[in-house]
């Protein structure tokens, strides 16, 4: 004898599944939320596109200080914000022309990705920062803004202190 008994098999067993009109019901909310959400990821992609190029930014920098001790040359990082440019010279006999290697070559800002020099205070003509061959920088910040006004400044206050990247607080006006 079975310590369970069994259930009669009946033809026709209990199932229900979900009509259309609950599916598109589930589809319309799942629409609407992403509709809601689709800005703020927007605003979230510019800001890292933003974070991204000031950690390229500072990358060159390192490797321009990198090289600047290792040669015994000054380098610089240029920085163009009319042209949306940056790029590494290095001094060649009076002059500073583009390293030979892939730090010489130009690279371009993103789309909606502006570069202000706030310290110091320079134009809209090419900028640089100075690299020395002891491995000290020219004091200096840049700041990159994306077009959703979110802001990354790129600084050093001290020609021994290394460059670091800092997310601006303050609201930025377009």
């Amino acid at each position: 004898m079975d310590a369970y008994p069994r259930q009669p098999a009946t033809r026709h067993t209990a199932f229900r599944g979900f009509t259309l009109l609950e599916l598109i019901a589930v589809l319309v909310i799942i629409a609407l939320t992403m509709a809601m959400a689709a800005p703020s990821l927007r605003g979230f992609a510019a800001s890292q596109e933003t974070q991204e190029t000031a950690r390229n930014m500072l990358t060159l920098l390192q490797l321009g200080r990198m090289n600047a001790i290792s040669e015994a040359r000054v380098y610089r990082l240029n920085v163009h914000p009319q042209e949306r440019t940056y790029w590494l010279t290095a001094a060649e006999g009076g002059e500073f022309t583009p390293p030979a290697d892939h730090t010489g070559r130009r690279f371009t800002l993103p789309a909606g990705v502006t570069v202000e020099w706030i310290v110091p205070s320079r134009g809209s003509s090419e900028s640089y920062i100075t690299i020395n061959p002891n491995g000290t920088m020219e004091p200096a910040t840049l700041r990159l803004i994306s077009r959703t006004a979110s802001a990354f400044d790129l600084t050093s206050t001290a020609p021994a202190e290394p460059f670091t990247i800092q997310l601006v607080e303050e609201e930025i006006s377009r």
